[in-house]
């Protein structure tokens, strides 16, 4: 189509090149049974030693890529309204 300017396609050696996730993983952390115990204590803080930077995206949250990276980024926007009042 004359309409399409780029068109790239990722397989997880594209994504472990990119963005230098494990062996190319595009999905956070993986939650095996052993895990689930654990499951809110996995990924990264939200919070850093730096005031007022957070961290949001599927690294932070357990669970599948886009719904814990909404969840992160909900619970940063919860934690910054409440900050402010």
């Amino acid at each position: 189509s004359d309409h399409v300017v780029f068109e790239e396609l990722w397989t997880p050696l594209s994504f472990e090149k990119n963005t230098l996730n494990y062996k190319g993983s595009s999905m956070g952390w993986e939650i095996t049974k052993e895990q689930l115990s654990r499951a809110k204590t996995m990924g990264l803080p939200l919070t850093t030693c730096f005031p007022r930077l957070y961290l949001v995206g599927n690294w932070t949250e357990a669970g599948a890529a886009a719904w814990s990276a909404s969840a992160s980024g909900e619970k940063v926007a919860r934690m910054i309204m409440d900050n402010d009042q």
